[in-house]
Order: C-alpha cells, then sequence, then structure tokens
C-alpha cells in the first residue's frame, strides 16, 4: 500500500490531488494541489501537476480547471 499521497505498482508518482516528485520517499514528496485553495468549498480543479517536471521544487499548474476558471490555479 502506497503512503505519503502516492500511487502506481511502484508508489513512485503522486496521487490525484497531489503533485511533486513521489519517488523520494518522504512524506513531504507529494503536495496538495491548491486550485485555487485546499479547502474543498474552493478547490476547483482535482489535480494538477508540475510545470516543469524536471523541478520538483518548481510551481504547479491545475488541469481540469471548470468552464468560467481560468489560470494557473483555477482563478
Amino acid at each position: 500500500i502506497c503512503e505519503h499521497h502516492t500511487t502506481g505498482p511502484k508508489c513512485d508518482r503522486c496521487a490525484p490531488g497531489y503533485y511533486g516528485d513521489a519517488t523520494r520517499g518522504t512524506p513531504e514528496d507529494c503536495k496538495p494541489c491548491a486550485c485555487p485553495l485546499t479547502i474543498p468549498s474552493n478547490q476547483f480543479s482535482p489535480s494538477c501537476q508540475l510545470d516543469d517536471p524536471k523541478n520538483p521544487f518548481g510551481n504547479y499548474v491545475c488541469t481540469q480547471c471548470p468552464v468560467g476558471y481560468t489560470g494557473d490555479h483555477c482563478e
């Protein structure tokens, strides 16, 4: 069973709703997507991804903003 919001056969990817580099194996590797906030009433995208996959500490973009919400974080 995967821990720390990871998924996949080897737990080497962040689970939906999280972003980061799951291959490091620490609890802080996968952070929650804030699209634009992490509270359920203000969370408009169920998924996000790093804008630069080579930089796990960089910014992320929300990938499923609903109609009427735009920008990197569904503002």
